[in-house]
């Protein structure tokens, strides 16, 4: 909601316009996602080929473990960490 990002950036956030912005401007994302193929798709497609050195992804849905240790490890290819951190 535009409001939401509003207040955001009112209280010191930097608003993004899209989810490659972020990927590619963030040292640390954090996604909650409502499935695991939302995440894996959005890492195949968006956070993994922007991933630099040092960066930190952190999913904080339910990623199927085969998914999470393959996505870690491209990740990690590429000098940046995933963290898997479910809530």
């Amino acid at each position: 909601a535009p409001e939401r990002l509003a207040a955001a950036v009112a209280d010191g956030a930097t608003a993004a316009a899209s989810a490659t912005e972020v990927a590619e401007r963030a040292d640390v994302v954090l996604a909650s996602l409502p499935s695991s193929d939302a995440f894996i798709r959005l890492a195949d497609e968006t956070l993994l080929p922007a991933a630099r050195p040092g960066q930190i992804v952190i999913d904080l849905g339910t990623t199927t473990p085969p998914e999470t240790r393959r996505l870690a490890a491209a990740f990690a290819d590429r000098g940046a960490a995933l963290v898997d951190a479910p809530l």
